[in-house]
């Protein structure tokens, strides 16, 4: 009886394990297999972790295990289990999040109002668009070393320096030369690696396709008046000046070892090469930058050539804000709705929004009097913002759950990349030039993301087979 009974207490571990597979997050609540005991099954029982099926790995990936370096989980992961956070966190977690919202939404809302002229404000010359190349190509670096600049200054103290640097960056742009906007774009790009990651952590005729660089697009653009400009960048920093107050009073200091393992500074550099190169985040690559040349066209190609051109540059906050109420809304409402259909269902709708949307303003001249499908547009392409990224941000927490900070750093560093290329050719090529890109960069990337997304369900799959086989050979 005593044999029966224990024989029974390891089928309820294995079933309780087995329950949770084929569910979204399989790979946070099963773990990894590289963080099991030696000599322990996955299923709790004393088999080997080489009987797992070939090319299944603990969350589900495709990696091979034996492809990876020793000492290195099954995602690129180190091994090392992260400690979780004490006293000065614990209980203390919607406050922390209530606050980074607050905080960010000051500084957001500047920084992004100021981007979002920058290529119709700052027009003479391309400064405007040269000073944005110019912040992302810097932040190229800082991604790849995101993990061991938080490591050696921690993750509060990296939000705070992100937040001076912006201060800095608005500050240049009451007076915008060459000699003001570049210095400071290159800090707010040397700090942007860090400042997301840590941010994860804490959870007419010459309008529209036609607007050329030969063109002079740029006088047809009327300036505002100096002081409005002044009086604008000053509400900028102001809200700035307050998100970093807030920050810095009321954000709990975050321990560096609730944020980052006890690997080595060198092991963080190579986690970020090794996710990239020994996991299927390599094929994930083009779809993340698409994301970024898509945000480049929507606030630089579509401020200026859709809204600044045919209707004013006085108008491009307005249609901002129905971009931003787009990608809010949807945002808040899918967030809730995924648990209820396929995340490839709801990639496959917008791609054929946005698609749709391209094609559009490929075929489209705006007017004066077209503000209707101006702000159309804007919402739709805020719409198309809002499922890109909670649905984006979900798939690799749930494809790499062992390698959140080094899959995030790989993923702002390519958009990075591609931020700085298209926005130094941004003043060389026409718009409908850069539709075209984008619609092959779209049909590109979503292609290889159906690849892996088959992939990652077919592991799954696998993996429940394994487990149920498991489970009735013990009844046996």
């Amino acid at each position: 009886m005593k044999k029966i009974s224990e024989n029974m207490s390891k089928n309820s571990i294995v079933l309780q394990k087995c329950s949770v597979v084929g569910d979204s997050t399989t790979s946070k609540a099963v773990g990894s297999i590289n963080e099991i005991p030696s000599g322990v099954g996955s299923n709790g029982g004393s088999k080997e972790r080489d009987e797992i099926p070939s090319g299944v790995s603990s969350n589900g990936g495709s990696i091979e295990r034996d492809e990876i370096p020793s000492g290195v989980g099954s995602n690129g992961d180190t091994g090392d289990t992260e400690e979780p956070a004490h006293s000065s966190v614990s209980g203390k977690e919607t406050w922390n999040v209530v606050i980074l919202a607050v905080s960010f939404l000051c500084l957001f809302s500047s920084y992004m109002s100021i981007n979002n002229l920058q290529g119709s404000l700052n027009d003479e010359g391309g400064l405007g668009v040269f000073s944005l190349s110019c912040l992302f190509a810097s932040s190229i670096v800082s991604c790849i070393l995101s993990p061991m600049i938080i490591t050696v200054l921690g993750a509060k103290s990296v939000l705070m320096v992100a937040f001076i640097t912006h201060l800095i960056y608005t500050a240049a742009n009451f007076y915008p030369r060459f000699a003001t906007l570049f210095p400071s774009t290159l800090l707010v790009g040397a700090l942007a690696g860090p400042f997301w990651a840590s941010q994860v952590i804490n959870e007419t005729m010459y309008c529209g396709t036609n607007d050329c660089p030969r063109d002079e697009t740029e006088d047809l653009i009327a300036d505002p008046d100096h002081t409005t400009v002044y009086i604008l960048f000053s509400i900028f920093l102001g809200l700035e000046i307050i998100g970093l107050c807030i920050l810095a009073i009321c954000l709990s200091p975050i321990p560096r070892h609730a944020v980052m393992s006890k690997a080595s500074i060198k092991e963080s550099l190579l986690s970020w090469f090794i996710v990239l190169i020994k996991t299927d985040m390599k094929y994930l690559v083009p779809l993340q930058c698409y994301f970024a040349f898509a945000e480049e066209i929507c606030f630089t190609e579509f401020t200026k050539s859709f809204v600044s051109c045919p209707i004013g540059i006085q108008n491009v906050g307005y249609v901002m804000a129905a971009f931003g109420g787009g990608s809010s809304v949807t945002s808040l409402l899918f967030s809730r709705l995924a648990q209820y259909t396929k995340r490839y269902v709801i990639f496959t709708t917008a791609a054929i929004l946005q698609m749709t949307l391209i094609v559009c303003m490929y075929n489209w001249i705006p007017a004066q009097n077209d503000h209707l499908y101006i702000y159309l547009v804007a919402t739709f392409w805020g719409v198309c913002e809002g499922l890109w990224k909670t649905q984006n941000s979900a798939m690799l927490g749930e494809h790499f759950p062992n390698n959140v900070r080094a899959v995030f750093s790989v993923k702002e560093c390519f958009k990075s990349i591609t931020f700085t290329i298209t926005f130094i050719y941004s003043s060389l090529i026409c718009v409908y030039v850069k539709l075209l890109i984008a619609m092959i960069f779209l049909a590109t990337s979503m292609t290889l993301y159906y690849f892996v997304e088959n992939r990652f369900m077919q592991n799954q799959k696998r993996q429940t087979r394994w487990r149920t086989t498991t489970i009735t050979n013990r009844d046996i």
